[in-house]
């Protein structure tokens, strides 16, 4: 007899957010914006197997190997408002601590990698219906959804997870310009 699986904190919380998606009619595709060394792709791929996953890791050929588990397809890219190239800040013994907003004195490299906007990494991927858009850049969420207006005005996006940060703090952009950002684009339900 298999023993259950058990799960760690970031699995529980991932499931927790995925119990907010209506099971009936589940995304068909996943933006995994900032893939990192986490589980989200994986635990929602499980949960809807049909979906297809797309993921941006900035750093994935820092980590060579660290990705092979991933659901589907990533691009060494960033996400942000416009095209071009940007500095990622990152401390080599942990993949966890690496922004393009900020350097910590633990940041003790910088990779220069390409900047797509959503709107662009989106017609890339063929302009798919029912998309969960799932971000946590550290900070760059603001910028990417600046970069995401076609995307965000088609519709398509259904669910939106995005990483931000209560009070204010230094390179991160505040809920409420967040929030601001994405009322113009329909009925979403935003937290308050």
């Amino acid at each position: 007899m298999d023993k259950p699986k058990t799960y760690n904190r970031q699995e529980r919380m991932e499931i927790w957010i995925a119990r907010h998606i209506h099971a009936k009619r589940p995304p068909r595709v996943m933006y995994n914006i900032g893939v990192g060394p986490k589980t989200e792709a994986k635990t929602l791929k499980r949960r809807y197997p049909k979906m297809k996953v797309f993921g941006v890791e900035p750093l994935l050929h820092e980590y060579p190997g660290m990705f092979h588990e991933f659901p589907g397809d990533i691009l060494p890219i960033a996400i942000g408002k416009e095209a071009g190239m940007i500095d990622i800040n990152y401390n080599p013994g942990n993949m966890l601590d690496a922004s393009a907003t900020r350097r910590t004195p633990e940041q003790t490299a910088t990779k220069t990698v390409p900047v797509w906007t959503l709107d662009r990494f989106d017609e890339w991927h063929g302009k798919p219906k029912r998309v969960l858009l799932w971000m946590d850049i550290e900070g760059m969420e603001l910028e990417a959804l600046q970069g995401a207006t076609e995307l965000l005005r088609s519709h398509r996006v259904r669910w939106i997870n995005l990483e931000e940060r209560r009070g204010r703090v230094a390179s991160w952009p505040a809920p409420e310009e967040i929030r601001e950002r994405l009322a113009g684009f329909g009925d979403a339900r935003l937290p308050g």
